[in-house]
């Protein structure tokens, strides 16, 4: 999954490649998503105000 979203494939076919339902799929990613913020937001990479200001979805 992982070097599937570093490729810049869509989710579609990374899903089928992964056998995984769709449902898990997301949430697997957006799990994947939060750990790399995480690890930005202790590299400082990114500050308070952007956190606060990302739109929520």
């Amino acid at each position: 999954m992982i070097d599937g979203i570093k490729k810049g494939r869509c989710d579609v076919a990374i899903i089928h490649d992964v056998h995984w339902e769709k449902n898990a799929y997301y949430d697997k990613k957006r799990k994947f998503i939060e750990k790399v913020y995480k690890c930005c937001i202790k590299l400082q990479l990114v500050d308070y105000e952007e956190i606060i200001n990302e739109e929520i979805v």
